[in-house]
């Protein structure tokens, strides 16, 4: 997939629910709630291949790969508060009840987040490899941050 599709794609979600979810309410239809949820899971798994693309594009000193993929993730966190409303915690999603009841914790990380995987996309820019381990370093510590009180675990 192109830079273009792989940039564009994730703003489009973005765009989405930047417009349409601050509409949504706990009293939605269970149909939009269970498609609000699909949308989650696919942004997280979005997000998860993009880490793993900094990660790779990082060894290969391909920064301006490095600089898309993590400009990718920031649009996609970005999002997940807006793709995260209150009674879509059903089917295949491991999001924890706490979300709701620590909203404004959730959404603080997820603004984190994506200010720290813009400054991994500047790191990039500017070719310094040790500043892009550094905050990448910081974007996983983010990650696991959000995932260890609002993410339930794997089932297997």
């Amino acid at each position: 997939m192109g830079t273009w599709k792989r940039v564009c794609a994730p703003a489009f979600v973005v765009l989405a629910a930047v417009v349409f979810l601050p509409s949504f309410s706990a009293g939605q239809d269970e149909q939009t709630l269970r498609g609000v949820q699909r949308v989650r899971v696919r942004t997280m798994k979005s997000i998860s291949r993009a880490m793993r693309r900094v990660k790779v594009y990082t060894k290969k000193a391909n920064y301006e790969r490095v600089a898309a993929a993590a400009e990718e993730i920031a649009l996609l966190s970005a999002a997940i508060p807006y793709l995260s409303p209150k009674g879509s915690a059903f089917g295949k999603t491991r999001i924890k009840a706490e979300v709701w009841s620590r909203f404004d914790d959730y959404s603080k990380i997820a603004r984190d987040s994506a200010q720290i995987a813009r400054d991994v996309a500047k790191a990039a820019q500017a070719k310094d490899k040790s500043a892009v381990l550094k905050t990448f370093s910081a974007l996983s510590d983010s990650c696991t941050q959000c995932h260890k009180p609002y993410r339930k675990k794997k089932r297997k």
